[in-house]
């Protein structure tokens, strides 16, 4: 990103994204067109009203003649304001991520918030692209963070649609793609920050860690996982494999039938899940898959 950033947050450790809304450094005046389009509208103002005022058998052309002026002149003292330049800029850190907006000026913040990792319980995300006939409309990103606050819990959600198909929308690409590029990098920062610690508790500790998939929660611990009333521990499952924003997980013990399936299956739809990244991250180091 070219625009320059004049304050970048100290309090989320080393910064890993930087994003903004607005790629322009600052706003720049346009004295001489903005001048030029005031004079000619001011001109126009003044030929109308004198052609108004002399008594012209047709008011037509005058009165639209007037409106132009009026709207030439009202722009040309708008384009050459500040007021319209604002934006948002974003930051990713190893400990958190923040955002402030302004407006006028970089340096003039109208609103800002700063979210930490060490304070956070869970992040859940998903992305659901829309079809029509067949042909690509756009995709909906959500994000919701989960926080243990002063008040008890609160959660910090956003969601943007925007039109481009890659799952990482690419720089340069409009204001919502940046925002999800933002929130995108929030997520992969809170799983490196989170992983560790799950990793201890499971593999050092040998203690349950528990993942939240609506309202069935999800235990996994050094030797396997359990998923509602099923258990699955190394070495007893056939096969894990995504299936359309989901993750299907098959006991040895199941079978497909033509009327009635036998066994242990479960699905586990990812776009729900607490902390995704870090349970697959889990499932990978428990069954080696």
């Amino acid at each position: 990103m070219d625009a320059p950033f004049l304050e970048k947050p100290h309090d989320i450790g080393e910064i890993i994204l930087c994003e903004t809304t607005q790629p322009k450094a600052a706003f720049k005046r346009h004295n001489t067109g903005a001048a030029i389009g005031f004079v000619i509208g001011l001109l126009l103002i003044g030929a109308m009203c004198w052609l108004i005022l002399s008594g012209v058998d047709n008011y037509t052309w005058p009165i639209i003649g007037l409106v132009a002026g009026v709207v030439i002149a009202f722009c040309s003292i708008y384009y050459n304001m500040p007021g319209s330049f604002a934006g948002t800029d974003m930051f990713v850190g190893t400990e958190g991520f923040s955002y402030y907006k302004f407006r006028r000026d970089r340096a003039n913040k109208t609103k800002m918030a700063t979210y930490y990792y060490r304070n956070m319980l869970y992040c859940r995300s998903g992305r659901t692209k829309t079809y029509k006939n067949g042909s690509y409309e756009g995709t909906r990103a959500a994000f919701t963070f989960c926080f243990n606050g002063p008040g008890g819990m609160y959660t910090f959600a956003k969601e943007y649609t925007y039109r481009d198909e890659r799952h990482y929308p690419p720089q340069n690409s409009g204001p919502d793609e940046a925002r999800t590029r933002w929130l995108y990098m929030a997520e992969q920062q809170w799983n490196t920050f989170i992983v560790p610690r799950l990793m201890h508790e499971v593999f050092d500790l040998n203690r349950v860690v528990k993942f939240n998939n609506n309202r069935r929660v999800i235990e996994v611990w050094r030797d396997g996982m359990r998923v509602g009333d099923a258990q699955y521990l190394r070495g007893e499952v056939a096969s894990i494999y995504p299936d359309n924003g989901a993750l299907v997980i098959e006991h040895r013990n199941f079978e497909k039938g033509i009327f009635m399936n036998k066994g242990n299956r479960d699905r586990i739809d990812l776009s729900s899940l607490d902390n995704v990244g870090a349970f697959l991250t889990l499932l990978e180091n428990i069954f080696g898959k």
